[in-house]
């Protein structure tokens, strides 16, 4: 006998934060007036409520209840099918209690939040800080990040310009801002700028961030350079007075010498003199011999201004990279010489139709720069330590074109530097 239940569906869908409910029908079966309680038990218990919580029924009387799910917006909620049962119990015969069962579909909802930590970067040549981007959704989150500066007076750069992010989880990713023009000295200058944050799936978000560039040269070094020159003079000054040194004259301390020399030979001193008058260049061949040596070219030695084998010799190249859409690499590669090797101090990266993609410089299969194309349309890096290419190694640019459509990217790559 007891009680018969009935529910007007078997699985019910939510998105966590808003609700759904079924009906459920409770028939008194018995032959006396009972009470029932309703409750519900399985994994949906925490956030599942029944109204009304208990019905009072005569026999053969029915009633009915509903149950409401309400899953809380929390990325702890995971997007699953979680199983439920009703239990219906009555109070006068408990052994006659009955569980209905059915399922709650909890669909995914999506999330995001980011911003920048430090809000704020600084430096001469580039500031440095990193993107956090949380998923708060309940689904795995596949992100694509994209630098935006409104006045194009600096280039977004990213480690990774594509992220994975389980649910509730926040991803770090480091970012680099660099000035298209640099100044040597004056007031520092602010720069603010934005990244889209645009997800596969949901509402994409947007963070700022300010980049305050200083200028290349040190603040203080004028001053310090100042005080070095001041210096400087001051030691000039002391030795050029206290410390000045005694000059001694010794071709006039040997000069007398010589005379009393000649005076004392004798009668030897007439066939002397007549041979000194008769061959001069008798008496002064050591002296000519000295200087001959030191106006003519070392033996053996270099002639001043003719390179050697060694000398550097400028070059530079350009390489053209035109790739086909599509979601792999393209190399185009270029090699240097043969038996040279090249040091590269200068690239300038040409981006004129405003491609999207990814372009890399490697050194044969070694990546060693990464540049987002979207941000950036031309980009000139100048390097204080080249990059050098041993003999035999291969400069190459690889790009993938990320371009709608059939459109091949555009991109090229020029670099200056020397080879020996």
């Amino acid at each position: 006998m007891g009680a018969s239940v009935s529910m007007s569906d078997q699985v019910v869908s939510v998105v966590p934060g808003e609700k759904a409910g079924i009906d459920v029908t409770i028939r008194n079966n018995g032959a006396v007036v009972d009470q029932f309680v309703l409750d519900v038990l399985g994994g949906a218990a925490s956030w599942a409520t029944v109204e009304p919580s208990s019905v009072n029924l005569m026999p053969d009387q029915e009633a009915t209840a509903r149950i409401e799910f309400a899953p809380p917006r929390e990325s702890a909620v995971p997007a699953e099918e979680v199983y439920f049962a009703l239990r219906v119990m009555p109070m006068e015969d408990t052994e006659n209690t009955v569980v209905d069962e059915g399922v709650v579909d909890v669909l995914e909802f999506h999330e995001l939040a980011a911003e920048f930590a430090p809000p704020k970067a600084s430096g001469r040549r580039r500031g440095r800080t990193r993107l956090a981007v949380d998923n708060l959704g309940n689904g795995m989150a596949f992100v694509a990040l994209r630098g935006i500066d409104p006045a194009d007076e600096v280039g977004i750069s990213f480690h990774r310009h594509q992220v994975d992010i389980p649910p509730g989880r926040t991803v770090l990713v480091k970012t680099v801002v660099r000035p298209w023009k640099r100044f040597f000295r004056g007031p520092d200058k602010t720069h603010k700028f934005d990244v889209d944050v645009t997800p596969s799936h949901g509402t994409p978000v947007k963070a700022s961030a300010t980049y305050v560039q200083q200028q290349l040269v040190p603040k203080g070094l004028f001053a310090a350079m100042g005080l070095a020159v001041a210096g400087a003079v001051v030691i000039a000054a002391m030795l050029m007075t206290v410390l000045k040194p005694k000059v001694v004259s010794t071709a006039q301390a040997g000069a007398p010498s010589v005379v009393a020399n000649s005076s004392s030979s004798g009668p030897s001193s007439g066939p002397s003199s007549g041979s000194s008058s008769s061959n001069p260049s008798s008496s002064a061949g050591p002296s000519s011999a000295a200087g001959s040596s030191s106006s003519g070219a070392p033996s053996g030695g270099a002639v001043p201004g003719q390179p050697t084998s060694s000398s550097p010799e400028p070059t530079d190249f350009r390489i053209v990279a035109d790739p086909q859409p599509g979601p792999k690499y393209v190399d185009f590669p270029y090699t240097p010489p043969a038996g040279k090797t090249l040091y590269v101090s200068d690239i300038i990266i040409e981006n004129p139709n405003g491609d999207l993609g990814t372009l890399l410089i490697k050194r044969d299969a070694n990546v060693l720069m990464q540049f987002g194309l979207a941000n950036f349309k031309d980009m000139n890096r100048t390097f204080a330590q080249p990059i050098v290419f041993r003999p035999g190694q291969r400069v190459v640019v690889s790009v993938r074109c990320d371009n709608a459509g059939d459109t091949r990217c555009g991109t090229s790559v020029y670099f200056n530097g020397q080879v020996r």
